[in-house]
């Protein structure tokens, strides 16, 4: 076996880190392992040897020793292969303190530490220093204070922590690596140690190798425009130069953070689908990058960190990932990250998610239905805010401390087979249905909503409405409505934006045009409402499309159709647990629950304030009547014995 990989057969308990320093310079490229192969031989009193790679700093190579055994251990710096006579500037490097979990793993699609705790992600992006913001350190710390573990960071140029791209004058050459992006991230995984909040580590970005998408390569120093190798951006991803500066990268990365625990997964790319490579349809290529160099991290990683990446859903990208990253950006939170599909059910969670208009739209009822969606529909994880710079300017950060307490009330690892179940909830009160689709830039499915409790199939449905005529027609699929309505009405469509050639939808009512209009760019506006008559009873409306090109639904109304409360919730065994919105107050009706029947404790956290009530409720043949006691508050329903 490779001294490196897996040094513990991954141990349930590690003891370190410490570090071995050796004053010592080499020539040549110090961050290039074809000519400076540095590595470090650590041999326990008992003669066991343990093997880390060393990386270079301020004139000094370094190797960090985390190890499943403590006691002291003997430093060996060796080079190319060859032993050097260099002595350790601490001279006996001894491995004192376990740390206190180990590292993050995954079993059963779910997180754990190495000692078996439970470890359920909420929290928030984190992937840049905003100008506006305290340092990033600084958040890292009113993260954890407000119940965060989770965080994402990216390696960019504009903040200093992207190692090819200096945000100053100094030059790179032979593909060394910029310092102070080093030192950058040595604090940020410094901080995120302290206060317990694991990081995804994102080694490259989109925009690094795109030119028509949120670009950086048209000022990307490997750009052959700018002196560089590189003429094409999509061929970064075949390029021998190109992949042997990725590894040198890569290397630094696993020698120089990858003892600490807090790293939680090595994420190779932020959605490499709006690279050039993409556009030149070279999924392949992508890949096969992906497959090799996820391979390579394993090959020297001694501790074995997950490996991910975030894009489209494609099996074969995730082929070889632990876990799957879906990002998402609609008007329906709820539906879209509830419906979001993981390639060959492996696990994963949203790594991003926002509305789809303007950040400043974002109410905390918005950012809760991001994190409980994906907690009430089983992900591995809760789904992660990405607009990190609005949260404390609008004091949102109590928003994530109530949806820890309500996480906590849940004991979420405590039920580790809980799965999603969908609640039928009936309240005498009555309010407007709005319906708002689920997806973005994705393919609607033929599907037909039986309203109310069909709702929920939003989650199918794209905002951005194609044309059935289109060159995205392969996208297109009319929206079906069905439902009683109780009295005569007027449906109510609202749109938000519409393509540069214009859209002509229609809609029909009992097979009978009720509203058909051609819309163009010029002039339009968002927010453009059109409503149109049903009758009372049965009533079926078909939305189409037939025009030139999409236009996007923000909702569709329909006027008293609606409960006065919804639900999303999770099961196992005779716990249950439910995030329910809506009005205050309103006495549920609810059925569909597989709980045994008999009385329950029922333990609430109003998510609007942290605060928890108590109450009681009794379950006969599923069903089971209780008032709601916040606009947004989960229940948890125990048995009372």
């Amino acid at each position: 076996m490779n001294l490196i990989t897996l040094a513990a057969q991954l141990a349930t308990v590690w003891y370190g880190p410490a570090t071995a320093t050796f004053d010592v310079d080499f020539p040549g490229n110090p961050y290039d392992p074809a000519v400076n192969d540095v590595r470090v031989q650590f041999t326990s009193k008992a003669g066991k040897k343990l093997e880390r790679l060393a990386y270079y700093d301020e004139g000094a190579f370094r190797a960090v020793l985390v190890a499943p055994e403590p006691g002291e251990y003997t430093a060996t710096l060796f080079r190319n292969g060859k032993a050097m006579q260099q002595p350790a500037t601490e001279g006996k490097i001894n491995l004192k303190s376990p740390m206190p979990r180990g590292f993050l793993r995954l079993q059963n699609g779910r997180f754990r530490f190495d000692d078996g705790t439970p470890y359920v992600p909420l929290g928030m992006n984190l992937g840049w220093q905003g100008g506006n913001m305290p340092d990033m350190t600084a958040t890292i710390k009113q993260m954890s204070e407000n119940g965060m573990n989770w965080s994402r960071m990216w390696a960019c140029s504009w903040d200093g922590k992207n190692p090819f791209i200096p945000n100053n004058a100094d030059k790179l050459t032979d593909g060394q690596l910029w310092a102070p992006a080093l030192k950058r991230w040595d604090a940020l995984w410094a901080a995120s140690e302290e206060h317990e909040v694991a990081g995804q580590f994102v080694l490259f970005h989109h925009g690094l190798f795109s030119s028509r998408v949120n670009p950086n390569w048209p000022d990307h120093p490997w750009n052959a425009a700018k002196g560089g190798f590189l003429k094409d951006p999509a061929d970064f991803f075949t390029d021998p130069e190109a992949k042997r500066r990725t590894k040198l990268w890569l290397r630094t990365a696993v020698a120089r953070y990858a003892h600490y625990s807090q790293l939680m997964a090595w994420e190779l790319f932020n959605e490499v689908e709006w690279v050039d490579a993409r556009y030149a349809n070279r999924w392949a290529d992508i890949e096969a990058w992906h497959g090799e160099m996820a391979d390579y991290l394993r090959s020297i990683d001694p501790y074995g960190h997950l490996v991910t990446t975030s894009s489209d859903l494609r099996p074969g990208l995730f082929a070889k990932m632990d876990f799957a990253q879906g990002h998402i950006y609609t008007s329906n939170l709820r539906a879209g990250i509830a419906n979001m599909k993981f390639p060959g059910g492996m696990p994963g969670f949203v790594g991003e998610y926002g509305l789809s208009t303007e950040a400043s739209d974002t109410k905390p009822e918005d950012i809760l239905d991001g994190i409980f969606a994906g907690i009430m529909s089983g992900q591995a994880g809760a789904g992660m805010y990405w607009y990190w710079d609005i949260v404390g300017p609008k004091n949102y950060f109590g928003t994530f401390k109530h949806a820890r307490a309500a996480m906590d009330a849940m004991d979420l690892p405590g039920h580790p087979l809980a799965k999603p179940i969908d609640l039928k909830i009936r309240t005498d009160l009555r309010r407007d249905l709005v319906i708002r689709p689920g997806r973005g830039w994705d393919k609607s499915e033929p599907i037909v909503l039986n309203l109310p409790d069909g709702a929920d199939g939003v989650g199918q449905i794209s905002s951005y409405f194609q044309s059935e005529t289109s060159g995205n027609k392969d996208k297109y699929a009319p929206i079906k409505l069905r439902f009683d309505a109780p009295n005569a009405g007027k449906l109510q469509i609202r749109f938000a934006g519409i393509s540069t050639t214009g859209a002509r939808p229609k809609a029909t009512v009992n097979g009978t045009e009720a509203f058909a209009e051609t819309f163009v760019q010029a002039g339009f506006k968002s927010g453009t409402t059109r409503e149109f008559s049903f009758p009372a009873g049965p009533v079926a409306v078909d939305i189409t499309n037939d025009g030139l090109d999409w236009i996007q639904i923000a909702d569709i109304t329909v006027p008293g159709l609606g409960m006065a409360a919804v639900s999303q919730a999770l099961t196992e065994g005779s716990w249950l647990a439910a995030r329910f919105t809506g009005t205050a107050g309103a006495d549920m009706q609810i059925s569909g629950l597989l709980n045994p029947d008999g009385d329950y404790a029922v333990k609430w956290v109003d998510l609007t304030d942290g605060s928890t009530t108590n109450a009681k409720v009794t379950i006969a043949k599923g069903a089971a009547k209780l008032k709601l006691i916040a606009k947004d508050a989960v229940a948890v329903f125990s048995p009372i014995k």
